[in-house]
């Protein structure tokens, strides 16, 4: 994987999601390949805005009043990019 500075500001867990996925694509099918990926590592990001996740997964959960249980809740949801 490659440093992209066009990548500033897009969620991390999307971009590694992406970059496996080309992986699989790309792979040829006759050989083995032993691909792992962890999504589950919470982490804080900054002291200004310790929690982060795209607006769209927090949305999924407007349900829980509480901010940062709602953008807690949008870290842990895993989805593959559209193809």
């Amino acid at each position: 994987m490659n440093v992209s500075k066009d990548s500033r500001g897009k969620y991390t867990t999307t971009l590694l999601t992406e970059e496996a996925v080309k992986v699989v694509d790309h792979h040829n099918a006759s050989e083995p390949l032993f691909l792992y990926l962890s999504h589950l590592a919470t982490h804080s990001a900054n002291p200004y805005s310790p929690l982060q996740a795209p607006d769209e997964l927090v949305q999924k959960f407007s349900h829980i009043e509480d901010k940062n249980r709602r953008i807690f809740a949008g870290i842990y949801i895993t989805r593959l990019p559209n193809k």
